[in-house]
């Protein structure tokens, strides 16, 4: 993707991303869009984090975000490295600047507290609990392998506004087996969804059926489906 007509390449080509994400008219599989990644990786990267040298000189935040939003349609674990260097580097007050200059991580110019860098990290946390996609909803479309053993065991989301109504949803980790618990309210109700995990889901169980098989990271469900269990691989 071009920077303009007569404008092929420098920092700014990471803006083209909006086409994918918050936009959606591009898929994040696509080849423009791989090939656009691959660019901005081999040139603008400095340890895995977008460092623009053409507007302020340093790690752009919202940019930064919007690359990470475009691995997450990617399904690329690259997006957790972004997500790291963000909360490693945000203010005691849990803010960015627009930019961190990369000698003093501090901000070389524009707002101290970037009112856009805090909805972004909001909506990428979002998007990694909920995805619609068209008529259906994709539960935790990615999240590190870490979540599987935080302390509380839990991961629990209550009245997350969404295309479809308020979702809420929990997940409880016992090992290798994790059990899933959801009552929406529906206003208008998915016609599937999609659950996503970082390990491989061995088999699932719903209540008064069958046991069945998967070898997949993925499982479709009804929406009217209030509890199910899921047997991880032990790898």
């Amino acid at each position: 993707l071009p920077i303009s007509s007569n404008k092929l390449l420098d920092p700014r080509i990471i803006n083209n991303l909006v086409s994918v994400y918050p936009i959606g008219i591009l898929n994040p599989q696509s080849t423009i869009v791989s090939n656009t990644v691959s660019i901005i990786e081999k040139r603008y990267l400095e340890k895995d984090i977008f460092f623009n040298n053409l507007e302020y000189n340093g790690f752009n935040i919202t940019q930064n975000f919007l690359l990470a939003q475009t691995y997450l349609g990617r399904q690329n674990t690259k997006l957790f490295t972004i997500l790291k260097w963000l909360l490693e580097n945000n203010s005691p007050t849990n803010c960015w600047p627009e930019s961190i200059h990369p000698k003093s991580g501090s901000g070389p110019a524009g707002d101290g507290h970037h009112i856009l860098a805090s909805a972004h990290y909001i909506l990428l946390i979002r998007s990694m609990l909920v995805k619609e996609e068209g008529n259906s909803l994709h539960i935790t479309p990615i999240f590190p392998e870490e979540w599987l053993k935080n302390k509380n065991n839990t991961i629990s989301i209550k009245n997350l506004p969404s295309h479809f109504g308020k979702l809420t949803f929990s997940y409880t980790f016992n090992k290798n087996e994790v059990t899933f618990e959801m009552s929406n309210k529906y206003k208008n109700e998915p016609t599937t969804i999609k659950l996503s995990l970082p390990k491989l889901i061995k088999q699932l169980e719903i209540p008064g059926e069958t046991t069945q098989n998967v070898n997949k990271s993925f499982i479709h469900i009804p929406a009217s489906i209030s509890k199910i269990k899921i047997i991880l691989s032990k790898e």
